[in-house]
């Protein structure tokens, strides 16, 4: 879903209840993970940033959740990956439990290991 909201604070208000609990944990696991990165919305849903290069992104589609993180970490963390439905960059999930904050804590430490790549 490409939203038009201009902060992340609004992207989460216009979601149903239920895809904003699945979101807001994650939201906070990127802050404590990466605090140097700043949110912002690009490409119509919530990024953080360092510097002008895109570290992660987030996002609620209609069927599913997307956590975009980039290639580099898919074999760093390819255990953890393991039955999750992973594209180039992103990583789908339909249910909170399938990708839980400590693995976003994981996957954007794998991320940071590796910055920028």
């Amino acid at each position: 879903m490409t939203s038009k909201a201009k902060t992340v604070e609004a992207f989460l208000a216009g979601l149903p209840a239920e895809k904003r609990a699945v979101l807001e944990p994650l939201r906070k696991a990127i802050g404590k993970a990466a605090p140097k990165a700043f949110e912002s919305m690009d490409y119509g849903m919530p990024c953080w940033k360092l510097g002008e290069e895109m570290l992660c992104a987030l996002n609620a589609q209609k069927n599913y959740f997307a956590f975009y993180i980039g290639s580099s970490v898919h074999a760093a963390c390819a255990e953890l990956l393991k039955g999750l439905d992973c594209g180039k960059s992103c990583i789908r999930f339909k249910r909170a439990e399938q990708l839980p904050p400590t693995s976003v804590t994981k996957l954007v430490k794998a991320r940071l290991a590796n910055w920028p790549d």
